[in-house]
């Protein structure tokens, strides 16, 4: 539901390159007590990187994807 609908042409491509991608690590909104940490509305952030960059170690390119309500 909702989201972005790409034309039909870039579909395959983007199907393509997304395996090329792997999660290096996600962070996620804390809330207790003691603590809060929050990004957006209670939001998640994403480190995407290149499975061939983190083979090099080679973190310049790495991208960050903020979601949140």
């Amino acid at each position: 539901m909702g989201g972005i609908d790409y034309p039909k042409k870039y579909k395959e491509e983007i199907k393509k390159a997304s395996k090329d991608w792997i999660l290096l690590f996600q962070m996620d909104t804390i809330e207790s007590d003691d603590y809060e940490l929050m990004f957006g509305d209670c939001g998640h952030i994403y480190f995407w990187i290149k499975k061939e960059d983190l083979a090099n170690k080679n973190f310049d390119n790495v991208w960050l994807i903020l979601q949140c309500c």
